[in-house]
């Protein structure tokens, strides 16, 4: 119908319309603050515990990996009917392996101090910087001295070559022999000392003591030890392997060499996963709260103006009281403006208005 205005637009009873859209932009906010705190929780917590999702690594060294046969094998032998004279013996090699997997666990550890803070010439208050420090007043012939020796003594913690460390740590010494810097360079000393004990300790251990998978072979394949074939197939296997682990250590260095492995339980960082998806939907999540809001409280915000407009217009006269006010049937409220309209009537009716 010409001249008919459109009802359907937006903000047409700004105040109401206002307040209900400014519900959904607090609970949006409210939503966005709780989801960004969460994330930030799980993302603290992934080098310490795990949060909703887990994965654990550890470094198996060549020490790791014969505890975990001899314990398997111990498994094994408690099921069986063997003597309980073997299992004590695997038991006793098992403590063993595990001391001194310990102390190349330690040594790793060690190793990887020394390399990233005292013998990296980029880190300030380390052996190196202070020992570059020292040799620029004595002149350029010790200055190249010291830079031979710290190049010398670094290749030497990487390839655990020991003799090499104590001509390159001899050298550096002379540095720091009188000054202030003694103590620290001691303490330095010390540290480097403990790394090659627990190497060639472990080394010694692993290249003198073999001897013990002999000797739990003679106990297991000894007729009187009560084990079944299949379980004796078994744990020859697994005694195969350890020989075959312990042939494989030919130097200080091979003590060190170590893999990977992921097992049980460890956290990762979720948002580093899943931050492009989380943030796309959380885009379209407010991208259809908006839109949603936009129409629902369109759907409200019309008929309330539709029956305010119509009732200030029968109170100034426009229309009579009989008029009654129409809404879409898709709307809300027309339970309201169906008892207005019948309120509307019962007072014409009762003062004979017309």
């Amino acid at each position: 119908m010409p001249g008919k205005k459109k009802r359907f637009r937006y903000f047409v009873d700004k105040p109401f319309q206002t307040k209900f859209i400014l519900r959904f932009v607090v609970l949006i906010l409210i939503s966005a603050v709780i989801s960004f705190g969460f994330f930030v929780y799980i993302d603290s917590q992934k080098f310490s515990k795990g949060v909703l999702f887990e994965e654990i690594t550890k470094d198996f060294y060549k020490t790791t990996d014969i505890g975990f046969i001899l314990d398997s094998m111990k498994k094994v032998l408690s099921k069986s009917k063997a003597d309980s004279k073997i299992i004590s013996k695997v038991d006793e090699y098992s403590a063993m392996i595990k001391k001194f997997d310990s102390n190349v666990v330690k040594a790793s550890e060690i190793k990887k101090e020394l390399l990233s803070k005292d013998l990296n010439s980029s880190f300030s208050g380390g052996i190196v910087s202070l020992a570059y420090e020292l040799a620029n007043g004595k002149g350029e012939e010790t200055v190249n001295k010291v830079n031979k020796a710290v190049l010398s003594l670094r290749r030497a913690v990487q390839e655990c070559s020991f003799e090499d460390m104590n001509v390159s740590l001899a050298t550096l010494e002379e540095v720091f022999k009188g000054t202030r810097y003694q103590d620290k360079f001691n303490s330095f000393k010390e540290r480097l000392n403990l790394y090659a004990n627990l190497v060639t300790s472990t080394y010694d251990f692993l290249k003198a003591k073999p001897g013990f998978v002999d000797e739990l072979r003679n106990l297991i394949n000894d007729p009187k030890s009560g084990i079944e074939t299949e379980t004796l197939d078994s744990l020859n296997r697994s005694l195969a392997k350890i020989q075959s682990i312990l042939d494989s250590v030919n130097s200080y260095s091979d003590v060190l060499v170590y893999e990977t492995r992921t097992y049980e339980k460890k956290a990762y960082n979720l948002l580093d996963l899943y931050w492009k998806p989380i943030v796309a939907l959380s885009i379209l999540q407010i991208l259809l709260i908006t839109i949603f809001g936009l129409f629902f409280s369109h759907s409200i915000a019309g008929p309330v103006h539709r029956i305010k407009k119509e009732l200030r217009e029968i109170a100034e006269g426009k229309l009579p009281i009989t008029h009654e006010i129409r809404l879409r049937k898709s709307d809300f409220l027309l339970d309201i403006a169906k008892e207005i309209n019948n309120t509307l009537k019962s007072i014409a009716e009762r003062y004979n208005i017309r």
